[in-house]
């Protein structure tokens, strides 16, 4: 009876091994994946380095580096490595692009892209000005400027931005810094005036206000906040016994009625 008993325990023990062994056959192969020093791991049936990146859902800008390449067979026990492009912005007196790029020095990021810089031509790299022969020994920078670039503050009805400009003009650095002005706004200095070095910009906001007057009513914007002062931008005078309410004393609020 024991040895019946035995030798039906060795059966299914050998039953459950062979059943581990079939499993472990059938187990889908498990890939590495390094994008940028990040390890990844993903598990399927892939021919090609794209189809895995494709279910991992990695995505891939021209410019990254892939090792083996989209298009080739997965090694098994390779791991996947992925060298991402840094992005670079070109900022010229013509406006802004974004470049992306394995080059890790400005000079053979400014060769890459062929953009010429002459000695005499002013080049910053993150604000920092870069001299000509030592445009391969700086390190890839964010930001690529060249010209004539000069930092402004700028206070937008209390709102500080400071940016950097090859603009000529107070209302070409308002312009680059995305602020639309309404008719009634008041900048100081005025946007004709010319930028100087870390000159500061202020934009007081106008605001809608009703002016009744003499049976009228005569919709309008202003910056002031004195009812006097308003009606006189309006060309308003007060005379004699004239008077306004709210008094000139009170500060006006937007939509206030005059």
């Amino acid at each position: 009876m024991n040895r019946k008993l035995l030798a039906l325990v060795s059966l299914v023990i050998l039953g459950l091994i062979a059943a581990s062994a079939a499993a472990f056959g059938l187990r889908e192969p498990t890939f590495l994946i390094i994008d940028d020093g990040l390890e990844r791991r993903v598990s399927g049936e892939f021919t090609q380095v794209g189809e895995l990146l494709s279910a991992a859902g990695i995505t891939l800008r021209p410019e990254d580096i892939v090792a083996p390449g989209v298009n080739e067979a997965i090694p098994a026990g390779t791991a996947i490595l992925i060298q991402r492009a840094r992005p670079v912005i070109l900022r010229t007196e013509a406006g802004s692009q974004t470049y992306w790029t394995q080059q890790t020095n400005l000079g053979a990021f400014l060769t890459e892209i062929n953009r010429f810089v002459g000695r005499t031509d002013q080049l910053y790299a993150d604000e920092r000005l870069v001299p000509f022969n030592a445009l391969a020994t700086t390190a890839l920078p964010e930001v690529v400027e060249i010209g004539e670039f000069l930092t402004v503050t700028i206070h937008n009805n209390g709102a500080q931005q400071v940016v950097r400009t090859a603009g000529a003009t107070v209302g070409a650095a308002l312009v680059e810094a995305g602020i639309t002005l309404f008719m009634a706004d008041n900048v100081i200095p005025a946007p004709g005036t010319w930028l100087t070095p870390d000159m500061q910009i202020y934009v007081q906001r106008s605001m809608p206000l009703t002016i009744e007057v003499d049976g009228r009513i005569i919709q309008t914007r202003s910056y002031h906040t004195s009812a006097t002062e308003v009606l006189g931008e309006a060309g308003i005078g007060l005379i004699g016994l004239d008077y306004t309410r709210p008094g000139p004393e009170v500060v006006l609020q937007a939509n206030d009625v005059i």
